[in-house]
């Protein structure tokens, strides 16, 4: 699978990192409207480099509730490259999850590993995959072959531009391309009353 659109990038990446209740669709739209500039010599700067969605649990996407966390996946074409974020403890709502990304045109998946909210951690994702990472490599391989998989109708964009990457874990003989690492604190992530 080809994760070509992060060799192009100007180095160092900018991204704007997902988070949530922060990068939903509207915030991400005026970044992209007044964070980036075009500058004489025709080059882009300013501005996030690759932009992150807010996280979405996969196992929700794959509910009855599906259409109110669609709405967490909407983007425009001034966003991209645009990866998607997902969650999940299970491994095979992730598979069918991630083909809901190829097939919505996202330029990448990424896969939250790093979310210590106790809500998300007890459900066996987040920062709980940490602690397991047999589980870990599962989830990874299922968005893998779920953004592998040819999909059920058209996607918006060719496949070779979908990619999948992890914040951590890999299986004996498999490759890591990427490691993202960014600190969250429990308090941060978590609403306070």
């Amino acid at each position: 699978m080809s994760i070509g659109f992060w060799r192009e990038l100007p180095k160092p990446i900018i991204g704007l990192a997902p988070l949530a209740n922060v990068t939903d669709a509207a915030f991400r739209r005026v970044i992209a409207k007044y964070g980036k500039f075009t500058r004489p010599d025709g080059t882009r700067g300013g501005g996030p480099d690759v932009m992150f969605t807010e996280f979405v649990s996969a196992d929700g996407l794959m509910s009855a509730g599906r259409e109110n966390l669609l709405v967490d996946l909407l983007y425009s074409k001034s966003e991209r490259p645009i990866v998607a974020q997902l969650f999940s403890g299970n491994p095979e709502k992730m598979y069918e999850a991630a083909g809901i990304v190829k097939e919505l045109g996202f330029d990448g998946l990424d896969i939250n590993m790093g979310c210590p909210d106790r809500s998300i951690e007890k459900s066996g994702a987040g920062a709980a995959l940490i602690k397991n990472p047999r589980l870990a490599r599962e989830i990874i391989r299922a968005a893998k072959e779920g953004v592998a998989t040819p999909p059920k109708v058209p996607p918006l964009n060719p496949p070779e531009r979908l990619f999948s990457r992890a914040r951590m874990g890999r299986g004996k003989g498999e490759r890591q391309k990427y490691f993202l690492l960014h600190r969250t604190s429990r308090s941060f992530c978590t609403e306070t009353k």
